[in-house]
């Protein structure tokens, strides 16, 4: 019996303790655990309030917030004696322009979100999502495509 207890203790791996603990340099292991926020997105209320923060957000930083803030230009002005909307240039934005192109951002979004929502809804319903989304998405990357040959002077 008793060589037994000696055969399962040299049997038994032994368990190896970090250098930071063996040589006392009172460095403990902590004692808590790692664990993930819920934000509760198993429910769509709080999937689409959280999309739509985080798009309104990313729509005006996008938009251009800080070049209306470091050089503001008003919302219309006049280029060789016509009014414009479009600043020409990249250097600068007229608040108009800002505004479009925050519009435009949550327009493709709301496309997005469509087309993304669409595959859990029923067939009939299905197509007009999805048909509704992929118009507006369209829609955004062609007027953006609009805004910005009018800067860069593709368009005049």
């Amino acid at each position: 019996m008793y060589s037994l207890g000696i055969a399962m203790r040299r049997i038994r791996p032994k368990i190896r303790i970090p250098w930071i603990f063996k040589y006392k340099l009172k460095l403990y292991k902590p004692k808590y655990r790692i664990a993930t926020i819920n934000l509760g997105l198993e429910k769509e209320a709080n999937r689409l309030m959280i999309y739509g923060l985080l798009t309104i957000i990313l729509a005006i930083l996008f938009g251009g917030i800080f070049l209306i803030a470091y050089e503001f230009t008003p919302p219309l002005i006049e280029i060789g004696g016509r009014a414009a909307l479009i600043y020409p240039g990249l250097s600068r934005e007229t608040l108009t322009e800002f505004l479009f192109t925050v519009i435009i951002f949550i327009m493709a979004s709301v496309g997005a979100y469509l087309l993304r929502s669409a595959v859990r809804a029923e067939e009939e319903e299905w197509t007009v999502q999805m048909s509704i989304g992929l118009f507006l998405v369209l829609v955004t990357v062609i007027f953006l495509w609009i805004i910005f040959s009018s800067k860069v002077g593709l368009l005049r």
